[in-house]
């Protein structure tokens, strides 16, 4: 406690033993005879902002101890006489130096972690050639082996063979390029072309591009379009990679007899692709980390299957980096909805196909 000039007033034990003085002998004195002008000047004009305020003031303050630099929370207050002029100024002060650190060394492990994410992501991006090369070749080759390009192999066991390696290349080389895809978008190595495209051009080389899926597994494909959309500005590639790795996972997890429809429309200045599936559905849980990268949840059939897991996390990285937008809907059972959305570029504007269904 201290007068309105600074003087000390009182002090309880704690600060009797912190600053190794005791009350009678700090009565009368100021910060200035206990602490370095620094710290003292800051205590002064915090005490000075307690003085002119009507409600208490939570002011961080710094002190310097035997043992170090100490931090403080520190509430000051004024108090009043009866006429309403201040007669004390009162000061309570919680040590959080512990927890101070803690936030400091948090934030390092923070920045530490990022930084190991980062290196990560750079490292695989520039694995692209590496990682591919020797799994081009394994296919290659195998694939020759397999066709007996230079003659019988001598036994239909190899061509079996022949034909597990081939297939386990594929395999092997789906789930790299999904890694690669990841981490380079990451790393911001994914370079976005962007140029207007004809959105109806894309879903329907996309939908061709499983027809013979979906054909073979019983599953009726449709496409509904306005008969006018407006032209999106986007990177093509990205686009036809989104849909098309949704349309895999529709194909994927919705049984014969099942249906799987596109649809767009424009509402509020977006752009939105609709691509519904009567599948198996998605479990409301596992809905909120499901576009999350290298992760593998056991109970969701979206990842149950052979696969790196990473479809849609490459597609909602690929939509935000267009500045749109992902929704999942799902219900077990019952199928799943996947909205993306776009923000439209007015600049442009083409006619694209009215609806148009696809038989199976």
């Amino acid at each position: 406690m201290k007068d309105p000039d600074g003087r000390y007033q009182f002090i309880n034990r704690t600060y009797e033993e912190l600053f190794h003085i005791s009350v009678d002998e700090i009565r009368g004195k100021t910060d200035y005879d206990l602490l370095s002008a620094e710290n003292a000047d800051a205590f002064r004009a915090n005490d000075l902002k307690a003085l002119e305020s009507s409600l208490p003031l939570e002011i961080e303050e710094t002190v310097m101890l035997d043992d170090g630099e100490h931090t403080y929370i520190s509430v000051k207050f004024p108090l009043k006489n009866a006429r309403g002029e201040v007669h004390t100024i009162c000061g309570i002060s919680t040590d959080i130096t512990a927890r101070k650190v803690a936030e400091q060394e948090l934030q390092l492990a923070l920045v530490d972690a990022e930084q190991a994410n980062q290196a990560k992501s750079e490292f695989l991006a520039t694995m692209s050639h590496e990682f591919r090369t020797p799994l081009n070749a394994i296919l290659g080759f195998s694939e020759m082996m397999k066709e007996q390009y230079f003659g019988p192999l001598g036994s239909d066991s190899y061509r079996e063979y022949m034909g597990h390696i081939h297939g386990s290349g594929q395999h092997m080389l789906a789930l790299v390029n999904d890694v690669l895809d990841i981490a380079a978008i990451e790393a911001g190595k994914r370079e976005l072309d962007k140029e207007p495209i004809a959105v109806g051009e894309v879903l329907t080389g996309c939908m061709k591009t499983i027809e013979k899926a979906a054909k073979d597994g019983g599953i009726e494909l449709s496409l509904e379009m306005p008969g006018n959309l407006p032209t999106l500005y986007a990177d093509k590639r990205s686009i036809t990679q989104i849909v098309q790795n949704l349309l895999s996972n529709a194909i994927k997890f919705t049984g014969s007899g099942g249906t799987i429809s596109i649809t767009t429309r424009e509402a509020d200045k977006q752009l939105m692709i609709l691509i519904k599936d009567t599948g198996i559905g998605i479990s409301s849980d596992i809905l909120p980390t499901i576009t999350e990268p290298f992760t593998q949840e056991i109970s969701d059939p979206y990842r149950a299957q052979e696969g790196s897991g990473l479809g849609l996390s490459i597609v909602k990285s690929l939509v935000e980096a267009h500045d749109g937008s992902l929704n999942i809907k799902s219900k077990i059972g019952e199928g799943t909805t996947v909205t993306v959305s776009f923000p439209i570029e007015k600049v442009y504007s083409a006619t694209e196909p009215s609806n148009r269904r696809i038989p199976s």
